[in-house]
């Protein structure tokens, strides 16, 4: 009779480790597949408490670093607008004063600002789409003798609205961004979880939507990067990169040695030069077996 007790516990506990060990192999399993729904539902079922905690730390984490890339964004943007709106009134003033209008550069859009003028005849302005560019002003002026210029002061309020205008657009170009993002991950949320339950909130906006609100697709390598093709997901590391730059981030391109990280910042640092005509200076700290 004990025996037999004492087998019947044996074979139950021997039962129990081989259920234990399927769970943990399903989970790790679920883990490489990348299906996180799947995964933090085995640790539901295991009432794992420290890789709970963990993962919901790593939630609360996340949301407070889209916060803060979020203020970071609205800061360099307001940065960005006021450099801006300095090179315009730096370049008016040029203008104004006689001088030539020197080589723009075709992402310039201080070209594109209009000066308000006033006709001191007739009283009537001419502001905002109505008011002649900055680049055809001398043309401009020659055509219509008497007119002045209004000062700064008055001509501020079309800086502002052209501002206003240019974030805009940046905020529709960002939300088709983001939609088309949204869509794509969507998709492949669907494929990898396959769970009945799992819903996708297209206006739910992730860590990375909120991050690289401009998206470039890349898909070649810059043509002066000779002797040699980038794997596939080199291009994607690539990619990732160049969003890094566009949204004037900072990153870690983080993977396994010898997989090509020094290639894909050569790489970078080409495209940057080819496709965006940014020639630096670049600052590139390596170590020294890198050089040698």
């Amino acid at each position: 009779m004990n025996k037999a007790i004492m087998n019947h516990h044996a074979n139950a506990e021997r039962e129990q480790k081989k259920e234990q060990e399927r769970i943990e192999k399903e989970r790790m399993r679920r883990l490489m597949a990348e299906d996180e729904e799947g995964y933090r539902k085995l640790i539901d079922q295991k009432k794992d408490k420290r890789l709970a905690f963990l993962l919901s730390q790593t939630d609360e984490y996340i949301a407070s670093l889209t916060e803060m890339v979020k203020q970071h964004k609205q800061e360099q943007r307001k940065k960005q607008q006021e450099e801006e709106r300095r090179k315009r009134k730096s370049r008016k003033k040029k203008v104004l004063e006689g001088g030539e209008i020197d080589a723009m550069d075709d992402s310039s859009q201080t070209s594109d600002s209009r000066i308000s003028v006033m006709d001191p005849k007739t009283g009537e302005t001419l502001r905002g789409e109505e008011a002649p560019l900055l680049s055809q002003f001398k043309d401009w002026m020659e055509t219509h003798p008497g007119w002045e210029v209004l000062s700064d002061s008055d001509d501020s309020g079309d800086d502002s609205q052209d501002d206003e205008r240019r974030e805009r657009r940046e905020q529709r170009h960002e939300k088709t961004d983001r939609e088309k993002t949204d869509e794509e991950k969507a998709r492949e949320m669907i494929k990898k979880a396959k769970v009945e339950d799992d819903e996708y909130k297209t206006e739910e906006q992730t860590y990375y939507s909120i991050a690289h609100t401009v998206h470039e697709s890349v898909t070649e390598q810059a043509s002066i990067l000779v002797n040699g093709n980038l794997k596939e997901y080199q291009i994607k590391g690539l990619e990732w990169l160049v969003s890094l730059f566009n949204n004037n981030l900072n990153g870690i391109l983080a993977d396994e040695m010898g997989l090509g990280k020094t290639i894909q910042t050569i790489a970078l640092v080409t495209y940057l030069m080819e496709k965006k005509k940014v020639n630096g200076p670049f600052l590139i700290i390596v170590p020294l077996s890198t050089l040698s």
